[in-house]
């Protein structure tokens, strides 16, 4: 079958988002003197009309675009403008955003707060997405006013897969919502300001437009999301769990709006990546296809994305933010490995140019027993390619063997959903499971559904559906 590649192109100038000092101010922070600003529900306002002198100032001011080289995923950055705080005489305020996930040449973003009250649809007529007010607002009245010719420069124009009942209904969308299964996975382990990101308060504006909050829920408020499967079950995130409800009526006007959209993003360079940067390394088939002219799926050949998790001497080690490699493991130990084998002849042929492997070192690996069941590692092995050891999954993220730990939850980069929990995979490990036949990895459930737990009995190397090869490289930028 024929692979068609595709090479994202960095086009972006100099870009800046500036990323937040503390990200602790909230724009419904105000004083007591504060005035409040006239109720103009925005989603009805045409224009400049209700706004103040100086909202129209300010809507006008061109702001730095500051992108900082060393976002990682969880950071704020302020982008665009909107009426936040309620007093219309000092203008509209900046906007905070969180970012949800780094990619090759962009990164998306979600804002901090709930910034309006909108209907999903003004009545209950339509509820699919394709079709609903809400995303004809976002795309035209809040994308409007809220961002510069310059700023809008930087937004892309994204292609959304959203699941209603049984259809999947495709658009092109610059400002949306999240879906349920994007909620899920890319707000299971963020976190601000100590709970987490699916909770969310709102603006003072938001508050005056109707957003509905209670003591109940610590000021929290409701929000909608982008899927809907009836006139009266639209879906939104609970303010009480932080999860995803349903049964709210599409014409319902007290629940929050988040917005979110990819924008365009100069990613760091290998060479001056830090400890914790996302960078992008080869390009490999990670599932995704594409509809050829032929009338048939191809898959795509796209850059890699890596973290850095270590930096010795100038030399970067990098592991793959995702489970990219389907190979099964085959028999402990590492040395003896099926894994071991693709991993460091057709992985390493086929996901690197001839620059880019003589950028990877050859690294001598220690390969240590199981310490619970006493399972032989092995002997030391040298590799261009390979697999974390439990105690380097230990070393490098943390925390203890039974506990749920994000830092260890990896994603399979295929559709959202695919294996039942959320777009998380397990991952291979190089320690021997029980026996020669398992292997030790990172499971991506527990009772509950939590991830992250290093499972020392193992699972069978013959497997591949259920763990991924997570590669491993040092490389001398």
């Amino acid at each position: 079958m024929k692979k068609i590649v595709t090479m994202l192109l960095l086009f972006v100038a100099v870009l800046t988002i500036s990323a937040c000092s503390d990200g602790k101010s909230s724009p419904d922070s105000r004083s007591e003197k504060e005035t409040q600003g006239q109720k103009s529900k925005s989603g009805n306002s045409d224009g400049d009309e209700g706004n103040s002198d100086g909202e129209a100032q300010n809507k006008n001011k061109e702001y730095d675009i500051d992108l900082s080289k060393h976002l990682k995923v969880g950071d704020f950055i302020q982008f665009g403008t909107y009426e936040q705080d309620n007093s219309t005489d000092n203008g509209p305020e900046r906007i905070e955003w969180q970012v949800l996930d780094i990619a090759y040449g962009k990164i998306f973003v979600m804002s901090r707060y709930a910034l309006d009250s909108q209907p999903f649809n003004k009545d209950d007529s339509v509820y699919a997405w394709d079709k609903c007010s809400i995303r004809d607002w976002l795309n035209n009245d809040f994308y409007d006013k809220a961002f510069s010719a310059k700023e809008k420069d930087l937004i892309q124009l994204t292609e959304l897969t959203t699941k209603q009942k049984n259809e999947k209904i495709t658009t092109e969308d610059k400002v949306f919502l999240l879906s349920n299964l994007e909620v899920y996975h890319y707000l299971r382990y963020l976190s601000i300001e100590g709970e987490s990101s699916s909770f969310c308060h709102p603006t003072a504006f938001s508050v005056e437009q109707g957003v509905k909050t209670s003591a109940e829920t610590e000021n929290r408020c409701d929000w909608f999301i982008r899927n809907a499967y009836a006139p009266d079950d639209a879906r939104f995130v609970n303010a009480k769990r932080g999860t995803v409800d349903y049964d709210a009526k599409v014409t319902r006007d007290n629940i929050g709006i988040r917005p979110a959209m990819w924008l365009s993003y100069e990613n760091i360079s290998l060479k001056d990546a830090e400890v914790g940067d996302t960078v992008f390394f080869g390009t490999y088939n990670q599932g995704a296809t594409v509809l050829g002219s032929d009338g048939l799926n191809h898959y795509l050949i796209e850059p890699i994305a890596w973290t850095v998790l270590d930096i010795q001497d100038g030399q970067k080690m990098l592991i793959t933010k995702s489970g990219i490699v389907g190979y099964n493991y085959g028999n402990s130990p590492w040395e003896n490995s099926h894994l071991r084998k693709c991993l460091n002849s057709y992985f390493y042929d086929e996901a690197f140019s001839e620059e880019d492997k003589s950028k990877i070192i050859e690294t001598t690996l220690a390969n240590p027993d199981n310490d619970v069941y006493g399972t032989d590692g092995g002997n030391d092995t040298t590799d261009k390619v390979f697999v974390l050891s439990v105690p380097e999954v230990e070393k490098y993220f943390g925390g203890s063997r039974d506990e749920d730990n994000p830092l260890r939850a990896c994603y399979s980069p295929t559709e959202l959903g695919t294996n039942g929990a959320g777009n998380l995979c397990s991952w291979f490990t190089r320690t021997p499971g029980k026996d020669q036949q398992t292997v030790a990895f990172i499971d991506y459930y527990e009772i509950g559904s939590k991830a992250g737990h290093i499972n020392m009995e193992g699972t069978e190397g013959r497997i591949s559906g259920i763990s991924a090869g997570r590669p491993v490289i040092w490389v001398q930028p």
